[in-house]
């Protein structure tokens, strides 16, 4: 989602070097954007679910003091969220843009990090998140890019893909197929394991193969789908690699999935999306540079933020993706 901002930037900036700022599980994502010259991974899942705290911090601090040492003329966070300020203001860059914007924490509601920056830029909430992003290089004198992603899928990909496929049964040369990854970060963007089951069936007796996708701590979606299955679908597992999944992307007729981060990968990769929002709004995070069709409840009540109140909704059922059937 970050790629047509940062086209737009090396556009301003041709001769600049553009370095990126990740968390530690999407680096592998951000080798496949082009134009960039270094990747620099940052742990930052500590800071909101505990875990190994110590070494955590350990790393976090680490990191930003060799960020410092590079002396950047110019940090933008994309993100506005603290680890990212954070890291902003102790790069000690002379300009540091960002989003200005609250964050809703459940009943609470923080004022952004502005602090962190040299300079807030405003944008509306109804607006897609790529282009919100837009406006911060714009600020710059950029100009607005509201293309699709761009990542670079090389030939090594596809066949190390390919080589994935044929070694869990499913080889490509066996016909087109649908690649579906029912997980998501947050539970409450995830359509019920059973209500997968009766679209694979569905697909299954149109004579469509269906191949399951997960990534770590999903084993228990995909064997919850295979239960209530009437078919026996493929299944991937362990997880597939990330630079693997742009390839096995690449290879699908169709990608069917969550609001998640496979689903913005399909898109890049230029495979036709079927995608279901239930608390998110596809207007506002759906993906670009491919076919899409969202499968929208569009309850009154959504877009919310249940993410840091649980993992359901308050009325104790998640109405905006549960009710949607195929």
């Amino acid at each position: 989602m970050t790629t047509p901002a940062l086209r737009s930037l090396k556009k301003r900036f041709p001769e600049a070097q553009i370095d990126l700022l990740v968390q530690f599980g999407v680096a592998p994502l951000a080798e496949t954007f082009p134009d960039i010259h270094c990747i620099h991974s940052l742990p930052c899942g500590f800071l909101l679910r505990g875990g190994r705290r110590l070494a955590g911090v350990a790393a976090w601090f680490l990191k930003l003091f060799e960020l410092r040492r590079n002396e950047y003329d110019l940090i933008i966070d994309f993100t506005g969220l603290f680890h990212s300020a954070a890291a902003a203001w102790m790069s000690r860059a002379p300009l540091r843009i960002g989003h200005r914007r609250d964050i809703s924490l459940g009943y609470i509601s923080l004022s952004t990090f502005g602090h962190f920056y040299t300079h807030e830029i405003g944008s509306e909430k109804e607006d897609h998140l790529a282009d919100q992003m837009a406006l911060l290089p714009a600020a710059l004198g950029a100009p607005i890019d509201r293309e699709g992603w761009e990542v670079v899928i090389t030939a090594e990909m596809e066949k190390a893909a390919a080589s994935r496929l044929h070694l869990d049964g499913a080889d490509s040369e066996k016909g087109p197929f649908v690649l579906i990854h029912p997980g998501a970060k947050w539970p409450p963007r995830r359509w019920p394991p059973e209500i997968f089951a009766k679209t694979i069936d569905i697909l299954h007796g149109k004579g469509i193969r269906a191949i399951l996708n997960a990534g770590p701590g999903e084993e228990a979606i995909i064997e919850a789908i295979r239960h209530h299955c009437d078919s026996n679908p493929i299944y991937l597992w362990p997880p597939v690699p990330l630079d693997t999944l742009w390839g096995m992307l690449k290879l699908s007729a169709a990608y069917l999935g969550n609001d998640s981060g496979p689903m913005h990968m399909a898109g890049a990769a230029g495979t036709p999306v079927v995608s279901i929002f239930g608390p998110t709004q596809p207007q506002r995070v759906g993906p670009r540079g491919s076919p899409f069709i969202p499968i929208y409840s569009a309850l009154e009540c959504s877009p919310c933020q249940p993410y840091f109140t649980g993992e359901k909704c308050h009325r104790g059922h998640n109405y905006c993706t549960d009710e949607i059937t195929p």
